[in-house]
């Protein structure tokens, strides 16, 4: 090839193009990010709107459902859900992957504003808010060591401001702590003498807390602005605020003639505790574009400089950190694949029995990798478990195009050819070879733009980064192996026969002597298969269509879960518990929790309050949740699974509470659930009955875990006002609510300033009021005229049982059941499911879902089983070409099916699971295992046109390439069998990918020495049988065709 001669006649030359290669390579490495994956971000918005003291029912019907109307009409958008509740309406609008989500915000504003008349006018404007998977807490810090007061001071004025500088942090939340406010209690005896209401103080405090610009003065050529300061600075101020007592003796009162005023703490909305001390929490929030592990490195740093200067006693201490499971994973990653690339290397070494000749093609690893960081860095692309995992996979067949051509020079030279010659006429002869097989691993990653969803997150990096891999170690084979080798490979070992001696140990000879060995059977194998060639027809068909039936005893999942070492406990206490019920339930879970680790537990954090709303502002005091981070295996030796297993027996006598014990999963980015089932219907009453049988069915399911329905109910005092009655009197809806808020809940009806800090004026009426109906009822509002009116007689009071929230999709009603799942598969578990609930009776209008897991695995293996046909048909496309024939290719694709016979059994014997990965695996095998009968086949053809008959070229060709073939097999299998059967941090996600590639490949490589050449035989004598028919048939029509000629009568 002229690409070799250049490489061996200008090596100064190909010696600086490589050097800028590394040095780019180089320069890339340090800059290229680093995750745990690649950027799995899912473009969704949220549009939240508050319609404050109305029913979930009405928040559906008067926002809600024109939201979902005006929303669905916006291109790219693939599903809308949403949750009605009290007071408030939240709308997910989930867009196609790919799309930008701030295009398509602008997009969500227009189509809300052309709404926004039609909604309520006590509804508030509707938010908008992007959802990012990737904008997510990272780290957690727990401050301790003063009192809740101070920490929370110190948290909000000196630690939130310093952490929420650095670069890529996007807010820092802060929970728990005790926060000042003035509060204003009311007597209600005292206000009744005063013929007081409560909006009337309100009002009053409000007007006397009012500052702002009123004017201009003029003073001589100068104007000066006119600014009114009427703000409360004290507390004595405001105990002194004057309000209007009509037809009194007094005309004015001071507010602390009916109130009690005092400088008190907001009651509490969440408690945190560390470890089972009384803290405050911190969690750091990283952007959607931040890198996570450099910016956890750069909160570290600021961490220890403020913990320098926080006052006497306070310090911070890291409760969790997500980029230490980024860190053991990268580096379990990377152990295994140096482990396999030294594997690699002493393979070579046993085969070539030179350290010049293993130096030639080990040199050829770096130069591939540090190459692919370049490309990597110039496409965007990560250091993540997928895109690392996927190169070092790819470990062992980047040195398989340097084998094949070292070893035809190393041939040439045993031989007898000079240096330089064996070097242009060694690659020469296998240059086509190579080619093709780069060309056949390259192209197997086209079909990735097919690939949609999930598993194109998952696939394009890793598929972009081997490719790059793949093209730079063919680079690197064609230009450096053939140019070192001239100037290093002097002189080469000359073949021998290796004497086996008893008690011999040195590992060349051993290793030489099997070799022999094998060769020899090998040579005697393919003699009988030549002769027997319908018997291993017939034995490969067999063995494949066993692997086809095996296939439903391996079972599926969507992903292999990582064990994070973190087992969450949630606890959701009966609607309107108080925070101090919920955080005495959570005492008693914990209690027990910490029994059944049994001393594993490295970190523990209790947050009581807050729940999954908390974003919104929304804190429900009835959840509470327990994360533990378990200590590592080494000294702990359960899995995070087999952990929360032994929780969930501990936890299920305890009454009162629903609990859902789960494995940590924050640095996966993915919380689908195992099983997720979704009745959509009008019906609440039919779809919370359906939903409820549905429970039960999937309860019965083996391997289910933490069952649970979208659809509860609670007891509430519902007021429903009659607006006519309201609008006589001059009241308004809001007017009320806004009474009884304040009555019942507090409002804020002022602000105390002093200095830089601003404190609520909380009011409501004292402890001693009794929160009941018949005060509900009589509660006084006043009217425009000064009339007071009690709240029943402008509204009805009624208690009953409400939903606590409306659930909907595609803008259907709906109730979702979810699972998840434990020692089984879950695929398994899911088609079980799918039966069950297929015999339930639905009512007409009523349909039955999968969500969840079940469809990011269905639509995950559609696109994937697609893309390795497509992989398929390329690869036969790409060596048609090469070869310049149809029948070849043919041949070549034979190998394919032992494949399928080895993952199968594989997967199988390692008790691993068909999945995402697995078939990815698949997809890189079809171009790794086709090398090995392409450079088989190409050696056969080349022996061919020397005038070697055939089944002679056949068992000529056999024999030599099988050193070559083993050498490649070896190194890439051997590269994998760390990362296919080691264990370490994150080793889960890669393990089923290097099982399917190390046992396919053993299997292929064994059955396709035998295979491939039974097949040529085969197929060279069909077409030399179609040839003849067709030349006899040809023969034929050409006799009558000049019989006809030659007849008078057609002339």
């Amino acid at each position: 090839m002229k690409i070799a001669d250049f490489s061996v006649e200008r090596p100064v030359a190909i010696s600086m193009l490589i050097a800028a290669i590394i040095f780019i390579g180089l320069y890339s490495l340090p800059n290229l990010g680093v995750a745990l994956m690649p950027n799995m971000s899912i473009p969704m918005a949220i549009i939240s709107t508050s319609y404050q003291g109305a029913a979930p029912a009405e928040v559906e019907k008067l926002v809600t459902k024109p939201i979902e109307s005006a929303v669905s009409s916006v291109s790219g958008v693939k599903k809308i859900s949403s949750t009605s509740s009290n007071g408030n309406s939240m709308v997910m609008v989930q867009f196609n992957y790919g799309v930008k989500v701030d295009d398509k915000v602008n997009d969500l504003r227009d189509k809300i504003d052309s709404v926004r008349n039609s909604l309520p006018d006590d509804a508030g404007s509707p938010r908008i808010m992007k959802m990012d998977p990737n904008s997510r807490s990272i780290m957690t810090y727990s401050l301790s060591g003063a009192s809740l007061t101070k920490m929370k001071e110190v948290a909000e004025d000196t630690i939130q401001p310093a952490l929420e500088r650095i670069e890529g942090v996007s807010s820092v939340t802060i929970s728990g702590g005790k926060e000042r406010e003035i509060q204003v209690r009311l007597n209600q005896t005292k206000m009744d003498a005063y013929g007081l209401s409560i909006q009337q103080v309100a009002q009053a405090i409000s007007s006397d807390d009012i500052t702002g610009t009123a004017g201009t003065l003029v003073k001589g050529s100068y104007e000066i602005s006119i600014r009114v300061m009427n703000q409360f600075d004290n507390l004595d101020v405001i105990k002194n605020v004057q309000i209007s007592v009509p037809g009194s003796s007094k005309n004015h009162i001071p507010l602390s003639d009916i109130a009690d005023v005092r400088d008190g703490f907001k009651e509490d909305s969440t408690l945190t505790f560390v470890d089972g001390s009384e803290s405050l929490s911190l969690g750091v929030m990283k952007t959607s574009d931040g890198n996570t592990v450099q910016v956890a490195e750069n909160v570290r740093k600021a961490v220890a400089g403020l913990s320098k200067t926080l006052p006497a006693g306070i310090k911070m201490d890291i409760v969790s950190d997500t980029s230490t499971t980024i860190n053991d994973t990268i580096e379990s990653v990377e152990e295994h694949g140096l482990l396999g690339g030294l594997l690699a290397v002493i393979i070579l070494f046993l085969f070539l029995r030179s350290a010049r000749s293993t130096a030639v093609v080990a040199i050829t690893l770096p130069v591939a990798l540090i190459g692919t960081f370049s490309a990597m860095y110039f496409s965007g692309i990560t250091i993540n478990m997928l895109s690392l995992g996927g190169l070092m996979l790819g470990l062992g067949s980047l040195v398989d195009f340097a084998i094949v051509v070292l070893e035809s020079i190393y041939r040439k030279r045993q031989e007898g050819l000079d240096i330089v010659n064996a070097a242009k006429v060694g690659t020469s002869e296998v240059g086509t070879a190579v080619m093709a097989s780069a060309a056949s691993q390259i192209v197997v990653f086209m079909p990735v733009v097919f690939v949609s969803g999930i598993a194109s997150m998952i696939f394009r990096p890793l598929a972009l980064t081997v490719s790059f891999s793949h093209a730079c170690a063919l680079f690197a084979a064609l230009t450096l192996v053939p140019m070192m080798a001239s100037r290093m490979l002097k002189t080469v070992p000359a073949p021998e026969k290796f004497e086996y001696k008893k008690g011999t140990k040195n590992p060349v000879t051993i290793f030489g002597y099997g070799l022999q060995k094998l060769t020899a059977l090998y040579k005697s194998t393919l003699n009988w298969a030549l002769g027997h060639r319908k018997k291993v027809v017939l034995g490969t068909v067999l063995l494949f269509c066993l692997s086809l039936c095996c296939i439903p005893l391996i079972g599926m999942e969507f992903m292999s879960s990582m064990d994070e070492r973190g087992v969450n406990i949630s606890i959701e206490m009966p609607t309107g518990t108080k925070l101090e019920a919920t955080h005495a339930k959570a005492d008693e879970v914990d209690e027990l929790a910490r029994k059944a680790l049994e001393g594993g537990i490295k970190k523990d954090y209790v947050k009581v309050g807050g729940g999954g709303r908390s974003f919104l502002g929304i804190s429900e005091s009835n959840q509470a949740s327990i994360e533990y981070k378990l200590k590592n295996a080494e000294e702990y030796d359960l899995t995070a699974d087999e952990a929360a297993e032994k929780v969930r027996v501990a936890l299920s006598d305890v009454a009162g509470a629903t609990l859902t014990v789960t494995v940590e999963s924050g640095a996966m980015g993915m919380s689908s659930s195992a099983v997720d089932v979704i009745i959509r219907g009008n019906d609440l009453d039919v779809l919370t009955d359906l939903g409820n049988e549905a429970v039960d069915i999937i309860k019965g399911v083996s391997g289910t875990r933490n069952v649970a329905s979208s659809l509860s109910s609670n007891t509430q005092a519902q007021v429903v006002d009659d607006r006519e009655k309201a609008a006589q009197y001059g009241l308004s809806v809001s007017q009320v609510l806004s009474v009884i808020k304040t009555a019942f809940g507090g409002s804020t009806v002022g602000s105390l300033h002093t200095g830089d800090t601003t404190v609520d004026i909380t009011m409501k009426l004292a402890s001693d009021f009794t929160k009941s109906e018949s005060n509900l009822a009589s509660l006084l509002l006043v009217s425009s005229n000064g009339a007071k009116v009690p709240v029943s007689s402008l509204a009805s009071i009624t208690i009953k049982n409400s939903p606590k929230e409306i659930s909907r999709s595609n803008q259907n009603r709906e109730v979702e059941i979810t699972a998840d799942v434990s020692g089984v598969a879950s695929g398994t578990v899911n088609t079980e499911v799918q039966q069950k609930l297929a015999q339930m009776s639905l009512p007409q209008g009523y349909t039955i879902d999968f969500s969840g897991e079940r469809q990011n695995m269905s639509e995950s293996f559609s696109s994937l089983g697609m893309a390795l046909i497509l992989a398929i048909v390329l690869v036969f496309m790409v060596m048609a070409a090469q070869f310049e024939s149809l029948f070849q290719p043919f041949i070549i694709m034979f190998s394919l099916p032992p494949t399928f016979i080895g993952a199968v059994i594989g997967l199988g014997l390692t008790g691993t699971r068909l999945s995402v990965m697995s078939l990815i695996g698949a997809i890189m095998l079809v171009g790794i295992v086709l090398n090995n009968a392409i450079v088989l086949v190409d050696y056969i053809n080349t022996l061919r046109k020397r005038g070697v008959e055939r089944d002679e070229a056949i068992k000529q060709a056999g024999p030599i390439r099988l050193r070559p073939i083993l050498m490649t097999t070896l190194c890439t299998v051997l590269a994998l069998m760390p990362m296919a059967l080691g264990g370490g941090s994150g080793n889960e996600m890669m393990k089923p990918m290097a099982i399917v590639i190390a046992f396919g490949l053993s299997f292929s490589t064994l059955i396709t020495l035998v295979l491939v050449p039974v097949v040529y035989a085969s197929f060279d004598d069909l077409g030399k049988r179609l040839n003849k028919r067709f030349a006899s048939r040809w023969e034929k029509i050409k006799k009558i065709f000049v019989k006809w000629s030659h007849n008078p009568a057609n002339q």
